[in-house]
């Protein structure tokens, strides 16, 4: 009975001491499991953690999550919308998704500001967090023009969570502004380490500082004489025309873009990046499907990706590590997913470096005298430029396919097509070509339009592994 009485007391006395404390620190604990904001961001490595945190990019998935095949779809010219019949959705995740991602940039640059040790060891993950800020916004000008700017941590009341849009001018400006930002606080490709490689560099930043300049510069030159207002007014349609003080000309913006631009180029010539050309004309095709792990070959002149130091940021595929996740080997193979059309692929000039018509007065026009016209099926693929010829299917070549279902997969170097087999002009059903996977037929043509391509850019070639495995290299942001 003592036993039970002396438990009793000891389970009373903790009562009260949890009562006594309760309002005390005793209990008001951060979660330490966690990593908020409140005891986050207190060293340097926390804030390149959050840095890491950043790298939200669309690859071979889109920001939703889907397969991304993207060429020319969502432009004007694309057979998607060309016909006029988008329309406006009450939700959409190309606005929603940027924006989270851009407060989780927010953050960091908020606790930046409130950090009191070594400045200079937090400039790399600043500069990130202002290079990401600008790429969503960018993101969001491309797609929706003038938007909202979002340029500190918003909280429930925030006026701009029901305010107006921002002028195309004052995103842009705000893009502008964050590069330049960036520029200084990252570090260059040369300096980063090994283990760090793909991380945000001073050329990134300097490379898609001139492509925005560009961009911008472009867009307001050439949309001034199309007689129709693009701006609106700001309330009833629009975003609006304002301009914040300061705003660099179009000139100046063309200048600034040759500025950047210059000094990446001289980083290059300096041999930190160089054109991949291992491939010879079909180097465009194959530097975005190098994938050499695992006994895979990925080109017929077997170059992994040690030889690539083309791209100056990208997204990259791994086998190991970041696999596609997307059935590239029928989807690209059979074009469900991407295509280049019609309009795009007459807008590739010649080999001679003008486009298949030339114009001398703007008003009549001739074709150019490396064009073969459409005459034959196959003449619009001769003496094109070689990134066309990288991108699609030509009618009288067959290409290494790494499902062996719909093909056959690219096993040793030393063929950049497979030998293709002609069935004959009348059909014989006793002819194997007939269902040969590398057979090439004459199609006959009729009337009617022919309006897209299959496109072979993304197009996984071997597939020398135990299992068959998606093999892409690498869907490049820029480079």
């Amino acid at each position: 009975m003592k036993t039970i009485k002396y438990n009793l007391i000891k389970l009373f006395v903790m009562l009260a001491m949890i009562q006594t404390f309760s309002c005390s620190d005793f209990l008001d604990k951060e979660p330490l499991s966690q990593g908020t904001e409140a005891i986050f961001f207190k060293t340097p490595d926390h804030f390149n953690q959050a840095a890491n945190a950043l790298y939200n990019l669309e690859g071979w998935k889109d920001y939703n999550g889907d397969a991304n095949y993207k060429m020319d779809q969502g432009m004007d010219i694309s057979s998607f919308s060309a016909n006029g019949g988008g329309s406006a959705i009450e939700s959409d995740w190309h606005w929603d998704r940027p924006y989270s991602y851009i407060r989780n940039c927010n953050i960091l640059l908020s606790k930046a500001e409130e950090y009191t040790g070594d400045k200079t060891a937090i400039n790399a993950a600043v500069g990130t967090a202002y290079f990401f800020r600008a790429w969503q916004h960018f993101y969001l000008l491309q797609y929706f023009g003038g938007v909202p700017i979002v340029d500190h941590v918003l909280d429930v009341n925030d006026p701009v969570l029901m305010g107006q849009r921002n002028s195309r001018y004052e995103v842009a400006n705000l893009i502008i502004s964050d590069l330049r930002k960036a520029v200084p606080l990252l570090p260059q490709e040369k300096n980063i380490a090994a283990t760090d490689k793909g991380k945000v560099s001073q050329e990134a930043a300097k490379s898609f500082l001139a492509r925005v300049l560009l961009y911008e510069a472009t867009w307001e030159k050439y949309t001034v004489g199309i007689g129709y207002d693009l701006d609106g007014d700001g309330a009833s349609a629009g975003a609006g025309k304002a301009k914040p003080e300061g705003y660099p000309s179009i000139t100046d913006m063309l200048t600034e873009a040759k500025k950047w631009s210059g000094e990446v180029i001289s980083e290059a010539e300096a041999g930190t990046f160089a054109l991949w050309n291992e491939c010879d004309s079909l180097s465009y095709y194959y530097l975005f499907n190098i994938d050499d792990k695992a006994g895979n070959i990925s080109n017929f002149r077997g170059a992994g990706k040690t030889t690539n130091k083309e791209f100056i940021f990208s997204v990259k595929y791994d086998y190991d590590v970041k696999k596609a996740d997307v059935n590239l080997g029928i989807t690209i193979a059979h074009w469900y997913g991407s295509g280049i059309s019609a309009y795009l692929s007459e807008m590739f000039p010649c080999r001679n470096g003008l486009p298949i018509y030339i114009s001398h007065d703007g008003a009549t026009r001739e074709k150019n005298p490396d064009f073969l016209g459409f005459e034959h099926f196959n003449d619009e693929f001769r003496n094109r430029d070689y990134r066309f010829i990288g991108c699609t299917y030509l009618p009288d070549r067959k290409e290494w396919m790494s499902t062996p279902e719909y093909g056959f997969p690219l096993t040793a170097t030393g063929k950049p097509y497979p030998d293709p087999v002609y069935p004959k002009a009348e059909y014989d059903p006793g002819d194997p070509a007939y269902n040969s996977k590398v057979a090439v037929f004459t199609p006959t043509l009729y009337g009617g339009t022919h309006n897209n391509y299959g496109s072979r850019k993304y197009m996984p070639e071997g597939a020398n592994r135990p299992t068959n495995t998606e093999s892409p290299g690498s869907y490049s942001a820029f480079g």
